[in-house]
C-alpha cells in the first residue's frame, strides 16, 4: 500500500476552514492543474455520508478516472472519501483502490488541515511496479519540496 499525509497550518478558525472545504466545487479544481473534472452526484452538489464523487485527474502525467463515496463524514472534523481510480497509460488500464481523509484539528488561533491519501495497487507485476514508480516519484517530489522550502528560509 502506498500513502501520504499532507498537513499545513491555516491561521483561521476550524469553522471557517470546515466551511470552505466542504464546497468542494469552489476549490478542488482550482487547487491543482492536474484536477480535470469533478462531478458530486447529489442535487444540492452538497458533500455528505454516502455521497458519490467522481473526478478526473493526472498523477504524475497518467490519466484516471476515479468513481467513490463519502464513507465518513463528521462535521467539522473530518470527512473520508473511499473509491475506485481507473489509470490509462501507454495502452494499459489498470485499477486502483484510493481514498482521502481530510481532517481538521483547532490549534489555539490556527487549524491544522491534513489530507491523509491512500492507495492499494493491484497483485502481479505490473501492479508492483506501478507502486514502486508511484513511492519513488512521490518521494522524490517531497524531497524536492522539502529543498525549495529549505532554500526560501536563508
Amino acid at each position: 500500500m502506498f500513502e501520504f499525509t499532507e498537513t499545513v497550518s491555516i491561521r483561521a478558525t476550524a469553522e471557517s476552514v470546515w466551511s470552505r472545504l466542504s464546497d468542494l466545487e469552489s476549490w478542488w479544481l482550482k487547487s491543482n492543474p492536474e484536477h480535470i473534472s469533478l462531478e458530486i452526484c447529489s442535487p444540492d452538489k452538497r458533500v455528505a455520508a454516502g455521497t458519490e464523487i467522481a473526478f478526473e485527474e493526472r498523477v504524475a502525467g497518467i490519466t484516471a478516472r476515479a468513481c467513490g463515496t463519502v464513507t465518513n463524514l463528521i462535521p467539522g472534523v473530518a470527512a473520508t472519501w473511499e473509491g475506485m481510480a481507473n489509470y490509462r497509460y501507454c495502452g494499459f488500464r489498470l485499477a486502483i483502490q484510493e481514498g482521502v481523509t481530510w481532517s481538521i484539528e483547532p490549534d489555539m488561533d490556527i487549524s491544522i488541515l491534513s489530507a491523509h491519501v491512500w492507495a492499494r495497487f493491484p497483485a502481479g507485476a505490473f501492479g508492483q511496479v506501478l507502486e514502486w514508480y508511484s513511492c519513488t516519484f512521490f518521494t522524490s517530489l517531497s524531497m524536492t519540496a522539502s529543498t525549495l522550502d529549505a532554500s526560501s528560509n536563508t
